[in-house]
């Protein structure tokens, strides 16, 4: 595929990222998304969707400028590369960890178009896996179990109890796995409890890390941002705190398709006296995106009008979306990230290096993205309030 088919899809994921996140961000409390799965697993989706259904599908995950072929095979080849990392040089820290897969399961009995499967298999690697829905609980577990094995047991219960049942016809499935190390670790003995502004009002003690180094660094009209690398890879993690502790709302209500993008670009390193936050998000429910899907505009797709034709001819089965389901996980300490979710170092010459470093303090709430640097795709995003 050409950079800029692969670029198209990943300023789509991103557009479409900013839409998910200011739709599911309404609640309170830590969020941590991965838009690059549930784009994915709803690319799979559109596959198979025709005529207005598929149109709502385009307008949501922003398919603009990209004929629908392309697009599929775009995405398919972006996540292949993302997997793709360069082995780390003897003596270096190892390289990121990413893996992605994806299935469909689908009922046994159903026919299925052959072009949808074998199109499904060719662009995003998922190949169909049949299944007895009627035994419910039995292929819940099951496919729980896969998302389970994919993630390295990070997400679990994907699919709540009492969802299937002899009317469902197809699950289609999407889990991606990212563990990375820093490029240059945290001194785990210089992680010690510091303040910090919970919930933008109460201030508690939490375990944070320090260091010392020049980081890419730019200061926003409502934030301050700093990109943190992984070893050996094209995997950074960008975060954006406020100005002011109760700004976190107002930096979200701002956010924009290109603002990580925008941040990217006005970045430039500078010596860092850095302190954040270790902090580990694991949410016991799944999200259920219906609601969300349906506000963006995914409307046709969840009623009985939907036009799933490129599955299956309707005069054999009729579908149609019941609830989409989401779950991520992350985890930051001294040594890099752990995320999950089911759904490089550039020397370059700087300005003076000033007599004392810049001291950033991530200590009130703030956003994190995980990125492709290459592309600009977000990967994982969401928020941390409060880091206990």
């Amino acid at each position: 595929m050409s950079d800029t088919d692969l670029t198209a899809v990943s300023q789509s994921i991103n557009a479409f990222s900013i839409d998910l996140y200011k739709q599911v961000s309404g609640a309170e409390g830590n969020l941590v998304t991965s838009p690059a799965s549930v784009a994915i697993a709803l690319s799979m989706t559109y596959q198979g969707a025709t005529d207005n259904t598929a149109a709502e599908f385009e307008s949501v995950l922003h398919v603009e400028g990209i004929e629908p072929g392309q697009w599929h095979a775009a995405a398919g080849e972006l996540a292949q590369r993302w997997m793709t990392t360069a082995p780390a040089q003897e003596g270096q820290p190892p390289s990121p960890e990413v893996a992605l897969a994806n299935r469909l399961f689908g009922a046994e009995g159903v026919p299925f178009k052959d072009t949808f499967m074998t199109q499904s298999a060719r662009d995003y690697r998922a190949r169909m896996e049949r299944v007895d829905f009627s035994a419910s609980e039995a292929t819940r577990a099951h496919i729980n179990g896969w998302v389970e094995d994919q993630t390295h047991d990070r997400i679990r219960d994907l699919i709540p109890s009492g969802i299937l049942n002899k009317d469902t016809l197809l699950v289609l499935a999407n889990a991606i796995y990212f563990k990375a190390q820093w490029q240059e670790t945290f001194n785990e003995a210089a992680t010690h409890d510091a303040a910090f502004v919970a919930n933008g009002q109460e201030t508690v003690e939490v375990p944070t890390m320090r260091t010392t180094k020049n980081f890419k660094y730019s200061v926003v009209d409502n934030a301050t941002v700093v990109e943190l690398p992984y070893a050996s890879s094209s995997f950074a993690m960008t975060l954006a705190m406020p100005h002011e502790p109760n700004g976190l709302s107002g930096l979200e209500a701002s956010l924009a398709a290109d603002s990580v993008t925008q941040w990217s670009a006005a970045m430039r390193y500078q010596r860092i006296a850095l302190s954040m936050p270790k902090f580990k998000i694991k949410p016991a429910k799944s999200l259920e995106l219906a609601g969300p899907l349906k506000a963006l505009g995914l409307k046709q797709a969840f009623t009985d009008l939907a036009q799933f034709d490129g599955m299956a001819a309707p005069q054999d089965e009729r579908l149609k979306i019941d609830e989409v389901f989401h779950k991520g996980f992350i985890e930051v300490d001294e040594k890099g990230t752990e995320a999950a979710a089911a759904t490089a170092v550039v020397m370059m010459r700087a300005g003076s290096v000033p007599v004392q470093p810049v001291p950033v303090a991530f200590d009130r709430p703030f956003l994190f993205f995980i990125r492709d640097t290459h592309t600009g795709a977000i990967l994982f995003m969401g928020r941390v309030v409060d880091p206990r």
